[in-house]
C-alpha cells in the first residue's frame, strides 16, 4: 500500500529544503513533527507510557504533533525523472572505482 503522508524525524528533518527534496522525490506528503531531533526520546516516552497502560496504541498518532507539511511540488517531478535515468549508467561506469574503496 502507499504511505502517504510519511512522517519526518531527526535532524535532517529540520532542514527545509531537505524536507521538501523528500517530498518531491518520494512523490508524497510528508509530515515533520514537532521537534524531530527528540523523536527517540519522544518514542521512549510514548512506549513507557504505553506499558504502564497510561497510553493506548491508538492514541500516540495524535501524541506526536506535526510542525509542518511539505507536498510534492509536480514541476521538480521531471527534473529528478531526468536525474535519476542517468544513475544506473553512472553507477555501472562506476563500478570499479566502487568495489576498490569497498575491498
Amino acid at each position: 500500500r502507499r504511505l502517504d503522508p510519511i512522517r519526518l524525524v531527526g535532524g535532517g528533518a529540520t532542514m527545509d529544503v531537505w524536507c521538501q527534496i523528500l517530498a518531491d522525490v518520494l512523490d508524497r506528503t510528508l509530515e515533520r513533527i514537532e521537534q524531530p531531533w527528540m523523536a527517540g526520546l519522544r518514542g521512549g516516552g510514548l512506549t513507557v507510557g504505553m506499558a504502564l497502560g497510561e497510553v493506548a496504541p491508538e492514541e500516540v498518532h495524535g501524541l506526536v504533533p506535526v510542525e509542518r507539511l511539505f507536498s510534492p511540488d509536480p514541476a521538480h517531478r521531471s527534473t529528478y525523472d531526468r536525474m535519476f535515468a542517468e544513475f544506473p549508467g553512472l553507477l555501472r561506469s562506476q563500478r570499479g572505482f566502487l568495489r576498490r574503496l569497498h575491498g
